[in-house]
Parts: structure tokens; sequence; C-alpha cells
């Protein structure tokens, strides 16, 4: 968390205005710019600047103290076999955030102390001189906690960078289905779009991953990694596609699944991801069917499994949204 050095005003580096959350940072980027308020007298801001950079010093090594000594548990935990590796990549990645963030203070801290070296006049022209807040290292944007032109005293957070680790992606996977999912197997994860912009990615299944489920949803959570150049942010809903446990339905193997085409206006996404049609059982009559969407290839879209309608169904094209406004009570 990078926090105010002293009592200022959040300017934005540009017109563009401040960074948004789960904006991909590098080390040194500046955030924001923080210009510090008129001094009620030299002597003094300097001297209220000092300490209350030299307080924030103190508590940035006691934090990294902390971290050391929460990684070392977590080390000697998955040792024993008593945690898994989510929680020691967690630890290792808070010992480094602790150990950048105290160094970000301290490079701040010697840069004022060196003011007050000259002369009061001096001092206070540097002290009037705009602070810019940068990124300490590679990274994403997690969180912006002010505003522009937003007034902020010494220690406010500003905003929190946490290092660009490996992406995680969750993958509910209905209960009634996990055991027809190759969970160990690879998945691809794509754009959620019918059209994607790019490629799907490769991503590998993560070893002694949480089991966690959403309430109410009946469904267990699968989670794959993505490759580091991955060009999705946190918190970004995406498309995947895992394996059968029959076999994958890419490549080799596809031949022996039974793979159904659908028009992509049939086809609708749910909050979360789920996919699903609509199919006229008799007239003025529609069934929601769930369906597992294996690739799109043009005006079409490739199902696979035994959700898929039969050959021949009637399925809703031309007016699905509005069954789904019928269906859930929406725009009533």
């Amino acid at each position: 968390m990078l926090t105010a050095p002293h009592a200022g005003t959040v300017t934005a580096v540009d017109d563009a205005g401040l960074p948004v959350a789960g904006a991909l940072l590098r080390a040194g980027q500046v955030l924001l710019t923080l210009s510090p308020l008129p001094a009620l007298g030299e002597r003094a801001q300097v001297v209220t600047v000092l300490s209350e950079i030299d307080a924030q010093v103190a508590r940035a090594r006691i934090q990294e103290q902390s971290a050391a000594l929460a990684l070392s548990r977590a080390q000697r935990l998955v040792a024993d076999g008593l945690a898994g590796d989510k929680l020691l990549e967690e630890a290792r990645a808070g010992s480094a955030s602790a150990l950048a963030t105290r160094q970000a203070l301290e490079s701040q801290q010697a840069a004022l102390h060196n003011k007050t070296t000259a002369s009061g006049v001096s001092a206070r022209t540097g002290l009037l001189a705009p602070t810019r807040i940068e990124a300490p290292f590679d990274g994403f944007l997690r969180d912006v906690r002010v505003a522009p032109h937003q007034h902020v005293s010494a220690g406010t957070p500003l905003c929190e960078v946490v290092r660009r680790a490996a992406l995680w992606v969750r993958v509910p996977i209905p209960s009634s289905q996990i055991s027809a999912v190759a969970t160990e197997a690879h998945a691809l994860i794509g754009d959620l779009s019918v059209h994607p912009s790019r490629a799907p990615l490769r991503a590998i299944p993560v070893p002694h991953a949480p089991q966690t489920s959403q309430p109410g949803s009946g469904a267990l959570d699968v989670y794959f990694a993505l490759p580091e150049a991955a060009p999705f942010r946190i918190g970004q809903h995406v498309a995947a596609w895992v394996a059968q446990s029959t076999g994958w339905g890419t490549g080799a193997g596809e031949d022996t699944l039974d793979l159904t085409a659908i028009p992509t206006a049939a086809l609708l996404y749910g909050p979360s991801g789920e996919t699903w049609v609509y199919e006229q059982a008799a007239p003025q009559i529609y069934v929601h069917r769930r369906v597992d969407v294996l690739r799109s290839e043009g005006t079409q879209i490739l199902l696979q499994g035994p959700s898929a309608p039969a050959v021949g169904a009637q399925l809703v094209t031309t007016g699905a949204a509005e069954l789904v406004g019928v269906e859930y009570g929406v725009g009533k």
C-alpha cells in the first residue's frame, strides 16, 4: 500500500486522470503527484514532514519484519505438508511488497533529510515541489483510494500495487458434471466473446489449489494458472474450455466426440459465464437448456457433451433476449 508521505493535494499526471484498478504497471511509473499544502512556517513544516516520514519508515520496517516471520512460518508449514503452495506464494508476495514499501519510504526519507541540510528557504522551496508517487515494482494496480484534487493528510492510503505473479482462473464446474471433467488436464482460456479478438491461451491446472465453492451455486471450483504474458486483468471474466475425461475435444481425439453445431444467435451467456439456449418444446412453450460450448467457428457454435440439443431441435434465435426477460423478470 502506497501512502502519502506528507499532507497535500492529489493531482493526476495527465488529462487522462488517475490510473484505474487492474492497470498493468512498471517499476518507476508515476501514478500521481502530491502537491504539499502551504506551510505555516518554514522550519515547522520541515520538522513535521520529517517526523511523519520517520514514523512511516519505522512502521514499514516493523511490517517488513512481520512479513518475514510470516514467510518463514509458511515455509515450515509447506515443508511439513500442513499447507499448500498458495499460502507460500502469498507469504512471498507479502514479504516482497513490504520490502519494496520500506525501500521506497527510505528513499523519500533520504531525499527530505538532504533538503534540511540547505537553508530554510531552499528547504521550504523543495517541500513545495510536487512529490511523485511511483510504482515500487512491476505489478498490477489493485485499488485506488483517492481522487484528483483531493486533500489528504500524511499517511493516507493512496493506492495499492501488487506484484504480477501468475494469474489464476477460477472455473466453476457443476457438481453433477465434475466427474466428467479431466481436472488434471490443461484448459483453454479466452475472451468472453462469441468472436474473440485473440486465440485462447493454454492454462495448466494449479497443484494444491484451494477447494472452494460459491454458496448456493451447486458448483465446485477448479483453478488453472495462466502464462505470465496473459493479457487479462484481475477480476476479469473470461471463457474457459476444459477437457473431458473421455477426450479433449480439440486436435487428436476430436473425431470420437459427439459435437453439435448451433447458430451463434441462439447462444446466451449468464452473469457467471454459464451458457444456455432456448429450445421450443411445443407451441409457445420454451425450455431453458444449459449447454457446454467447445468453440466458435464462423457463424456457428460447436457444443459438446450430452447437454447439447438433439439434431433437428428448434432453437430460438430471434427474440431470445425477450425470453430472458420473461423468465427472470428483467425489464418489467
